[in-house]
């Protein structure tokens, strides 16, 4: 045996069996990582060993068999698979073996730092590979969220730190340069390009399973979490849509359309509507008292609110005619000499026309049909409406002159 191959299964051995981790174990394994050459031959021979073998095929799960398995997925990435599934194949009910992973990962972690940047690019790749095994094999969901969501999870902490913003960086940068190169290989060329389609961009159900991943991995995730939601689904749901920001329509370059929700559709509807009423009655009365105070000062100035809101004007005058097609409804079917003292029909009617419908046909104009306020608009406005308002006033002349 070697000096550097002692040191090794020295180094693997304090790891994984004694309470109090040490330094200088750590880092003979990552001055190890930086020689491909051990790397390959060594830790190959140490790490897949016959004890490694052993605990796979048993199902043993003894502290120091849960550390060994869990080091070699860190240090051998392409075994981090397998170390889920051993983790999950243990058929007794007693957990304990993932509480003992973690607490490991943990008293790594303080030995962890920028000295040791091969141990965390293997932890990067670990991480990059799960989630491609996540797309092919959707049942690892629960196994990959408990390796990436624990607070004492290395791969967790790497992904936050490292793999997450490299993704978010990836996508767009490939939203500005298609025909780069993209990241962990998730889409093939002509893939991405089929999902930029702004005509018909295709709904790839695969990759659904990373968008649940995403949705649970804090709300630093939901960016990806939306995209890749949309590019599975061709939609988003709303409860995740709306954590991170309701007028999202775009991002990485494809477009995002919010699930519809009805109940919450239904309520932001009553309240934009009731919101533009209020708006509306306000202004109403606001035209009202300018048209009040100008008949108070001198009867002339009433031409000020007229041409202030000529619509509205208008809308009064439609009540009026109506009030007086009414009175002349009521005369000629001889209604008061049946009914002399029921004064109801006109009292409706002029409670009606005079202050629900020019309200109701000015909110309609106002807010549902046209909603420009420039003052180029409304001088247009101004001009159009002369002639219908001339003509509606007409209307009161003749019919008052009638009923007189």
């Amino acid at each position: 045996m070697s000096e550097i191959e002692q040191e090794i299964n020295t180094a693997i051995k304090g790891l994984t069996r004694r309470v109090s981790l040490k330094q200088e174990h750590i880092l003979i394994l990552e001055n190890a990582l930086a020689n491909p050459e051990i790397y390959s031959q060594i830790y190959e021979k140490y790490l897949n060993g016959n004890n490694t073998q052993m605990a796979l095929k048993q199902a043993i799960y003894t502290s120091e068999m849960v550390r060994l398995l869990t080091l070699r997925a860190i240090i051998l990435p392409e075994s981090l698979l397998e170390f889920l599934e051993w983790l999950n194949n243990r058929k007794s009910k007693n957990r304990n073996h993932y509480q003992l992973s973690g607490d490991f990962q943990e008293s790594l972690t303080k030995f962890l730092s920028q000295n040791t940047p091969f141990i965390k690019n293997n932890l990067a790749i670990g991480v990059q590979l799960i989630l491609l095994e996540l797309i092919e094999k959707p049942d690892l969901l629960s196994f990959v969220i408990w390796l990436l969501q624990s607070p004492e999870s290395l791969w967790g902490k790497v992904y936050q730190n490292q793999v997450r913003i490299s993704l978010e960086n990836q996508l767009a940068f490939m939203s500005q340069f298609p025909d780069t190169s993209n990241n962990f290989n998730l889409f093939p060329y002509e893939e991405y390009q089929k999902i930029r389609d702004k005509k018909n961009p295709p709904v790839i159900p695969k990759y659904k399973v990373l968008a649940k991943l995403l949705s649970q991995l804090g709300d630093k995730s939901l960016i990806l979490a939306i995209f890749f939601y949309q590019i599975s689904s061709g939609k988003v749901p709303s409860k995740i849509h709306q954590k991170i920001k309701p007028n999202l329509t775009k991002l990485f370059g494809i477009t995002i359309k919010e699930e519809f929700n009805f109940i919450r559709s239904l309520r932001k509807s009553i309240n934009i509507f009731r919101k533009e009423m209020l708006y509306c009655f306000g202004r109403m009365i606001l035209w009202l008292i300018f048209y009040t105070i100008c008949i108070n000062i001198n009867p002339s100035l009433i031409i000020l609110p007229i041409i202030a809101n000529l619509p509205l004007f208008s809308f009064y005058l439609i009540g009026l005619n109506l009030i007086a097609f009414t009175q002349i409804f009521l005369r000629e079917t001889n209604y008061y000499e049946y009914y002399a003292d029921d004064k109801n029909i006109m009292i409706m009617s002029i409670l009606f026309n005079l202050l629900f419908l020019p309200y109701l046909l000015n909110y309609i104009y106002r807010y549902l049909i046209f909603k420009n306020t420039t003052i180029g608009f409304r001088i247009k406005e101004f001009f159009i409406w002369i002639i219908p308002t001339f003509f509606f006033y007409t209307m009161v002349r003749i019919l008052s002159n009638y009923l007189e």
